[in-house]
């Protein structure tokens, strides 16, 4: 018998007491997440819920008949989408990850006032669908908490459309981002900011439409340290000099952060450099691609088609991403969501005209 045999029974009872303190202190209702700080892992996933339509086929109309009918279009085919079916299979996304922190692009809020008043003198005010609510009831009905910890506003669009009768009303289109954070996880410093840089659309052969696009952002304390999440959605390839500019933006503004930075969005920029140089922009800024990192395939992310009634998977761009700071996590498991036929609603829309990306992450010591 080796010499320090003797002591290992009152260690082992040390440890074993130990281990029950942890559980008594869980049963006693503390998160992992907080100050008690014994767990190191958690879970992210970043989903944009598609507005809908191809919102940007309104901006190929050269006069005011043709807007009209081009907007009358476009919301028909947000309401054909049925995003309160989505969002039930989005909730069931969220609850089969069970992500602690989420990054939520295109949270769409659309507002009807009927007489329209065209130039807009009263903005729309009546509520006709509004994303986040009917997505928070799903969770809720899933017996899921997240907290809403931030969101932001982006494009603020208000378009005329024929009403039934053949009138015209007008159709408020307010897009947003959003974070949710699970209600076991201590969070803190919600911000979001709007870009400088922004897409400017003309229709009806003058009209300027500014398109903002955002950021935001929490601290999340994680084993007792604090990180930054933050949620983005860049501007789609279409302006690329537009959307490097509004990533550089970003990357100022993420400088000075000491903490360890989760970075996570619809970026609209290939990840392998097929397009924008967004994505390279930011790996050589010292982040670690978390889909790479954790050794996956090729992950495309964008696009089903535009009515989500593709029968066969299209997805062809990895541009919805996880960034980490370099050297602070480890990635444990990375997948692609929202990619399969069997994600589908019973009606066969896709949940997105995007896949989603969960990142399950453990915080380096």
């Amino acid at each position: 018998m080796r010499s320090d045999d003797a002591a290992r029974p009152a260690v082992r009872l040390a440890a074993l007491a130990a281990a029950f303190a942890v559980l008594a202190a869980c049963d006693n209702g503390s998160s992992p997440f907080g100050d008690n700080g014994f767990d190191r892992e958690f879970t992210v996933l970043t989903r944009n819920l598609y507005v809908g339509t191809d919102i940007f086929a309104v901006a190929e109309a050269q006069d005011n008949a043709e807007l009209v009918a081009k907007v009358t279009e476009a919301w028909a085919g947000v309401q054909a989408t049925d995003f309160p079916a989505r969002a039930e299979a989005l909730a069931a996304e969220i609850a089969a990850a069970d992500p602690h922190m989420v990054g939520l692009q295109e949270v769409s809020l659309f507002r009807l006032q009927s007489p329209g008043d065209l130039p807009g003198l009263v903005p729309a005010q009546d509520t006709v669908l509004d994303f986040l609510p009917v997505l928070m009831a799903e969770l809720d009905s899933l017996g899921l908490d997240y907290d809403v910890a931030v969101e932001s506003k982006n494009a603020d669009v208000e378009m005329p459309l024929l009403d039934d009768q053949g009138g015209l009303d007008d159709i408020r289109l307010t897009d947003r981002d959003v974070v949710l954070v699970r209600s076991d996880v201590d969070w803190t410093e919600a911000q979001h900011g709007q870009y400088a840089d922004r897409n400017v659309i003309v229709v009806a052969g003058g009209l300027p439409i500014p398109f903002f696009r955002s950021w935001t952002s929490v601290v999340v304390t994680i084993a007792g340290r604090k990180i930054r999440f933050v949620n983005t959605h860049l501007e789609t390839q279409i302006a690329p000099s537009i959307q490097q500019a509004q990533g550089d933006e970003l990357l100022t503004l993420l400088a000075g952060e000491t903490r360890p930075i989760v970075l996570l969005g619809d970026f609209n920029s290939q990840a392998d450099g097929t397009g924008t140089a967004t994505y390279s922009r930011i790996r050589q800024s010292a982040y670690d691609d978390a889909w790479s990192a954790g050794g996956g395939g090729d992950g495309p992310t964008c696009c089903h088609a535009e009515d989500l009634l593709n029968d066969v998977v299209t997805l062809d761009q990895r541009i919805d991403l996880v960034f980490l700071s370099a050297s602070d996590f480890e990635v444990l498991d990375v997948e692609v969501v929202g990619d399969e036929l069997a994600d589908r609603t019973p009606a066969g829309l896709w949940p997105s005209d995007h896949a989603g990306v969960v990142a399950k992450l453990k915080l380096r010591t």
